[in-house]
């Protein structure tokens, strides 16, 4: 008989206890996404729209151009000993010497060509990470600035491709699949840099 009273009392205690659980009031949690500070950057237009890429663009463009003008020159020296070579007697000595010297113009040219391509490498690289210093720098100054909890990269949807396996790249490396225009800070970005680049020129 003790034992059953024992036993309903810690049935009624088990049920109190459920009742009130769930008739508790639910705590909200510290911080929900609502209350975050969100924004996208449409990184590419950024990038496109920054001066400086421009400047750079049209600075590697001409360094390039010289470079082409000079490995124009000795292509050029080449074709003027190849035809010297021809008229020259088969086995005279000036056809030997012509003839050596032609190999070691050949192996001069290739040798600047490869300069001139890891050079160019080079500079490009340089070129590439000083735009994306300088954009990434921007982004989280105005980020700060204004209080931001997340800025997210947001890019053009691409969708019309006809290769598979680059419609599948471009819909995985979409971060944002929708956004307002509200939460937008592309053009706000691209000022900021542009100003700062006119400054710099003073």
């Amino acid at each position: 008989m003790k034992i059953s009273k024992i036993m309903l009392a810690v049935l009624v205690l088990g049920l109190l206890l459920a009742l009130a659980h769930t008739f508790s009031p639910v705590r909200a949690a510290p911080e929900t996404a609502a209350s975050l500070k969100i924004a996208v950057v449409n990184i590419e237009k950024v990038f496109n729209s920054y001066q400086k890429k421009t400047l750079l663009d049209e600075d590697l463009a001409q360094w390039q151009s010289e470079k082409q003008e000079v490995l124009e020159a000795q292509a050029k020296e080449l074709e003027i000993l190849q035809a010297r070579i021809e008229n020259l007697a088969p086995a005279s000595d000036q056809r030997s010497q012509a003839e050596q010297e032609l190999l070691e113009k050949r192996l001069r040219l290739e040798t600047s060509r490869q300069l001139i391509f890891k050079e160019a490498e080079k500079k490009q690289l340089g070129y590439f990470r000083e735009i994306w210093q300088d954009i990434f720098s921007v982004i989280a100054g105005y980020g700060q600035e204004n209080g931001y909890d997340l800025i997210l990269k947001c890019d053009e949807k691409r969708l019309d491709s006809p290769i598979f396996a680059e419609l599948q790249y471009n819909i995985h490396r979409t971060l944002v699949l929708y956004n307002s225009s509200q939460v937008d800070i592309s053009q706000e970005i691209i000022h900021l840099l542009n100003a700062r680049m006119e400054s710099e020129k003073e």
